[in-house]
């Protein structure tokens, strides 16, 4: 079984999570538990400053054996990183703590999560979808994996943009940190700069991935951001704080070229 390291050592699923929640709260997020996982809880953070404001919502830790993404918000929370003020927030910070304790990409019962957003046959899954169809719209929902088959960055891109040096943006914010994925084909996809297009490739069929979940129903624009478990685990926490705020830049600016599809 691999292990799972931080900073400080072993990965410890209660102590991280408690961070998480205790950062959030500071940074005056309102906390809701939305489903449990085992003996833990699984827990939604909403941060409204006003309804004129656009919504960003950040998700992490969906597979177990990627801890970069939980540690990145929780170093994003703790270090107050995030622009609080111009944006609405909703952060689901660890959605498979039970799998990030066992040091494996599914959940305890062995399923992948991140299959599951159109079939709904897990507890977890059913009550994050519940949870989400309860807040507003998303102008751009964020992703937070990692990739253990790739040694550089890329990002799973759920619209197109007629400009692409606007989502190139991102690879460069990341590029000064570790290295970009440039392979044509990427986790069996077809890749473009270090883009991919997963929700137009027939794989995944009716296995649908929390980002076609949120693309279909809740998200205008989304990434998933992929960085390298190759590289160290503080250069890909890094690298994931480097591509949200490279990612808020491109909603911060808004362009009429971004569009659904």
């Amino acid at each position: 079984m691999r292990t799972i390291p931080t900073i400080e050592g072993r990965f410890q699923v209660d102590s991280i999570m408690w961070r998480l929640l205790a950062a959030a709260h500071r940074s005056g997020f309102v906390l809701e538990r939305y489903g449990t996982q085992d003996r833990f809880g699984l827990y939604g953070a909403t941060r409204i400053n006003s309804t004129e404001l656009k919504t960003v919502y950040l998700s992490s830790g969906m597979h177990g054996d990627e801890p970069a993404g939980p540690l990145a918000i929780l170093k994003i929370l703790e270090d107050r990183i995030l622009p609080l003020e111009e944006f609405n927030w909703t952060i689901c910070p660890m959605l498979n703590p039970v799998g990030l304790r066992l040091s494996q990409r599914e959940n305890g019962d062995g399923i992948d999560l991140n299959r599951d957003y159109r079939s709904q046959t897990t507890d977890e899954v059913r009550s994050h979808i519940r949870w989400l169809e309860r807040q507003p719209p998303f102008d751009l929902a964020l992703l937070l994996h990692e990739d253990w088959e790739t040694r550089g960055f890329y990002l799973h891109e759920c619209q197109i943009c007629d400009d692409r040096k606007k989502v190139e943006a991102i690879m460069g914010a990341v590029s000064s940190i570790c290295s970009i994925d440039l392979e044509s084909v990427i986790d069996g996809m077809h890749a473009s700069g270090g883009i991919v297009h997963p929700w137009r490739e027939s794989k995944f069929r009716n296995q649908w991935l929390e980002s076609f979940y949120l693309k279909r129903n809740k998200a205008a624009m989304g990434f998933i951001f992929e960085t390298p478990s190759s590289i160290d685990l503080p250069s890909r926490i890094k690298a994931h704080i480097a591509a949200t705020l490279a990612a808020l830049d491109l909603l911060r600016n808004d362009s009429p070229s971004l569009k659904r599809v």
